[in-house]
Order: structure tokens, then sequence, then C-alpha cells
């Protein structure tokens, strides 16, 4: 039996756009020497139209290095800018010669415009079996699909070790902050304000029935539910050395920072905390590597289980409809009973958000 839902995926579909990632440079009009600045970014448009763009009110020559037509024009700037994240300069201009854009950058865009085309077509089919019905087949993997499971698994684990890695830039980055208003170059205190704390439960407790039936509802829907089993280790079993330099600098970070750091002087950027910027930006490369790894094998085990709900010890992908009690929506509370909630909201104080540089914008 086929049950089409259709639900609109604003986020993935934009993630899956196709457009053009563009490698530009620069060149100094009086003297016409080419920077090795490497300008990395996408364009719906044509690279030309983008370069015009540009160069409008730019005192250097904008001119193109290549261009490439990819499936997923978002997801694949988004990666290259965390693999070079290292030579990152300002914006989207990197440090990056022709040398290694040759060698290093262009090969990069030729071997994800690849995964990114297997991965399009996998999701095509994934579309597909996410709204039928399972038949219920608890079967045994295939040679090919526990190898693949496998490779899930270390890429879990190896992700699980990059992102605990960059975790501990961080909050050493944060715990370096201090009573400062900042470190120049590296990271910017900015003061936001918090949504109110919402009492949701005694919200729920005071409503009459008319005002519940506003915002509750029971019935069935369809689920579709997918669980990969070969999860892999944790951080302690994977490496117990990492783990306790992770609960360590966990402690060491005072953030949320108090306002009162605002009124302070930025901290003067010095060698050491470059290095520790270098290493925070260093430390993403090997989260969006791995990141991308898992995306690829769990699309790969969704195809190839097809309508079967499990394949043992590897992953189960349970489509049913199911029955769900009476639930709250928020969103329905707000449209029938703003006012009433009112009450129930506290305000909450401003706070400091850290926005650590994406940018090496130093010599």
């Amino acid at each position: 039996m086929l049950r089409l839902i259709y639900v609109c995926n604003d986020r993935r579909r934009n993630m899956a756009t196709p457009g053009n990632i563009y490698l530009l440079r620069d060149t100094d009009l009086l003297t016409g020497a080419v920077s090795n600045y490497l300008k990395i970014g996408k364009t719906i448009n044509t690279t030309p139209s983008r370069v015009s763009g540009l160069q409008t009110g730019n005192p250097r020559q904008i001119i193109p290095a290549n261009s490439f037509f990819v499936p997923m024009m978002t997801d694949m700037e988004t990666y290259l800018h965390h693999w070079f994240s290292s030579d990152r300069i300002h914006g989207e201009w990197f440090d990056i010669d022709d040398t290694r854009m040759t060698n290093e950058v262009i090969p990069k865009i030729n071997q994800l415009m690849q995964e990114q085309t297997d991965y399009i077509s996998n999701l095509a089919i994934i579309d597909w079996l996410k709204q039928s019905y399972d038949n219920g087949t608890s079967r045994s993997p295939t040679s090919d699909e526990q190898t693949l499971s496998d490779e899930l698994k270390s890429a879990r684990e190896a992700r699980n070790i990059a992102e605990a890695q960059h975790k501990i830039d961080d909050h050493n980055l944060r715990a370096a902050i201090g009573s400062s208003n900042g470190i120049e170059d590296i990271v910017t205190l900015i003061e936001k304000s918090q949504p109110p704390a919402f009492d949701q439960d005694a919200f729920i407790a005071s409503l009459t029935a008319a005002q519940r039936a506003l915002c509750f509802s029971n019935g069935e829907e369809f689920s579709s539910k997918a669980t990969f089993q070969n999860r892999g280790d944790n951080l302690a079993t994977l490496d117990s050395t990492l783990k306790t330099a992770l609960d360590s600098a966990k402690s060491s970070d005072p953030t949320p920072l108090p306002l009162s750091n605002a009124a302070n002087p930025i901290l003067p950027r010095d060698s050491a905390l470059e290095t520790l910027h270098r290493s925070w930006l260093g430390s993403r490369r090997a989260v969006a590597e791995q990141k991308w790894i898992i995306k690829q094998k769990e699309v790969k085990l969704k195809v190839s289980i097809g309508q079967d709900r499990e394949i043992t010890g590897v992953m189960k992908w349970i489509r049913e409809d199911v029955q769900y009690p009476d639930r709250f929506s928020k969103p329905n509370a707000k449209e029938h009973l703003r006012a009433e909630m009112v009450a129930f909201e506290t305000p909450k104080p401003n706070l400091l958000s850290v926005e650590i540089n994406e940018c090496r914008s130093y010599p």
C-alpha cells in the first residue's frame, strides 16, 4: 500500500539547489600583479554576472579563475569554506595560490561534484520510500550493507573525535576572553535579547475545556522514522585522554559571560591567542568531512533497505500509521490564545553572544 504525503522541506530543498561554484582572483590595475587571494563563492546566476556585481566600486580588477555547475551549491560552498578554513582571510577570500588551487581546490570540487550527483540520485529514491509503508520484513544484511554499516560506524566515531577537538578549541578561546570585551580580530561580543521563559505546564493547567480544544489535537498520522543501530563507541571509549581534555576545557569555559564584560577593553591579540584561533579554524575541516561521509552512507543504506522494515544490526526504517494522544501545539496556542499566554511568560535578561571570527584577518 502506498500513501503519499506531500511534505515541504524548505531547508533540504535550498541546500540541494544546483548552481555555480566560482573561483575568482583580483588584480592590481596599476601594476597588473595578480594576488594570491582566491574567492570561493556561489551564485545561481552566471559567473560573469557575479563578477560584474563584485567589480562595482572595487579598485582592483576581479578576474574569473574557474567555475563549476554543481548539484548542491550551498552545501558545497559551506564544505569548501570549512575545508580551507585555515586559509580564510576575509569574507570568502582565501590565501590560496595558483598551485594550491590546481592541486587542492579544483580536485576537491570535482570529487564533491561526483559525490553530490550520487547523493541527489539517492535522495530521489528516498523521497518515494519515506512516503510508503514498510512491508514488515526483518532480514540479515548483505555483505555490501554490512560494509556500509561498518563504514558509517567508523565515520561516526571519527566525527565524535573531530567534534571533541573542535569543542576543546572553542572552549579554550572562550576561556581566553576572561573579563574582556572580546579579543582583537578574533572574538566579538554582542549583546542580544532573549525570548521570555514560558511556563507551559502552568499555562496548560489554566486552560478551560474550550481553550484546550484550540491548542490540543489527537488522531492518526503517518510516521516515517529511520534509525541506525551500528552507531559506534562514545568518546570516552574511543579516546579517554581526549574526553578528559574536553571535560577540562568545558569546565574552564566561562560562557555565558556577564554583561559587565562589555564595559571593559578588548583583549589585544598576541601569538598565543593567534595559535588558539588557528587551531579552532583548522579543526573545522575534519568535522565537515565526517559529517558529509555520514550523510552519504546513511542515504545509501536507506536506498538499500527499500521497503523492508529492518536490516538486523544495521538499521530500522519503520513507516506506519501511529495514533497520537492529546498533543499540545504552541503555534496554535499563539494563534488563538496569545493574550492568555503573556501571564505565563517571564522576561529573561540580555546576554553576551560570543562570535568567533571565521577568518584570519590579521598578519
